[in-house]
């Protein structure tokens, strides 16, 4: 495990809008143990709107637009810790 904390967390939120908002506590509690982190959060496409907790980007995804592969290598050009 690192000394250091993480710069930068990155979280796929579940995809349907209940367990959305019931992670929405998840979520919060990471802000809270990692105050000086950049969060950002993958949400399924159409859900970029719905209020959430964070503190960075909020990164739609939509399977039917973008392979997964394509995706991953987006993300992995961003250097999550």
């Amino acid at each position: 495990m690192p000394e250091s904390a993480p710069v930068k967390i990155l979280i796929r939120t579940p995809a349907w809008l209940g367990d959305m908002v019931i992670s929405s506590g998840f979520v919060r509690a990471v802000l809270e143990a990692f105050p000086e982190s950049q969060l950002d959060l993958i949400v399924k496409s159409g859900f970029e709107n719905i209020p959430l907790p964070q503190r960075g980007q909020i990164i739609p995804f939509d399977p039917k637009k973008e392979t997964a592969g394509n995706f991953g290598k987006t993300l992995r050009a961003e250097n999550y810790d």
